[in-house]
């Protein structure tokens, strides 16, 4: 019987192969995001104020429910993702996706794979199915293991000494170093395979399973 109570996931570049929702949803409705890119790379937008801007951006193109799910459903996802899940479960293990991207994709990923929880950034949409410019920031990008605190582990009574996380970029780093294993999944920065106890280059999440079962 595994020691582990529960998984967390990051979701873009680790279950899928996009390693950011909002390049495949800017490409997909052809929007310039140059300016207020650079006022949060430069710490003059906040991660919230930022997913105004891109949600803002979005909504005067007048994107929809229905056209945002259709990019979103283009972006291919790792193989073994539902097994994994599956195999979890029967062990009593809880999996939940942690992402800075937003609530329409994780969402996507929980009805497909039937992961327990998704905590993500969240859009609105008013009665027609359009996008409105409202943005909710639950994940902000550097503060992963404050929303895996607040929205997980508190939520669940597991201790991050039970959790395993799984990730590819700096950003997993905080979560991998308070939890009680950390797998790397084809990292796409070398501080991943500093801090992960584990490292796998694979297109199969079923590779985690001996880790953790």
């Amino acid at each position: 019987m595994s020691s582990y109570r529960l998984v967390i996931f990051d979701l873009d570049g680790t279950l899928t192969q996009e390693q950011n929702v909002f390049t495949r949803l800017i490409g997909g409705f052809d929007i310039d995001i140059k300016t207020f890119d650079k006022e949060w790379r430069e710490g003059r937008l906040s991660d919230h104020a930022w997913g105004i801007q891109i949600m803002r951006a979005l909504a005067d193109k007048g994107a929809t429910c229905n056209e945002i799910r259709e990019v979103l459903e283009e972006i291919p996802h790792i193989e073994g993702i539902g097994e994994t899940v599956q195999a979890l479960r029967k062990q009593g293990i809880r999996s939940v996706i942690l992402t800075a991207g937003i609530d329409d994709l994780a969402g996507m990923m929980i009805m497909k794979y039937g992961f327990d929880k998704a905590i993500a950034n969240q859009t609105f949409y008013g009665p027609k199915g359009n996008l409105l410019p409202n943005y909710r920031c639950r994940v902000p990008l550097f503060g992963k293991a404050e929303s895996a605190e607040k929205y997980i582990w508190s939520w669940y009574g597991i201790t991050p000494a039970e959790t395993v996380m799984v990730g590819d970029a700096f950003v997993d780093t905080p979560v991998m170093l308070k939890a009680g294993k950390s797998i790397g999944i084809n990292p796409k920065d070398v501080c991943v395979t500093e801090v992960a106890e584990h490292i796998l280059h694979t297109n199969d999440l079923r590779d985690i399973l001996p880790y953790i079962v």
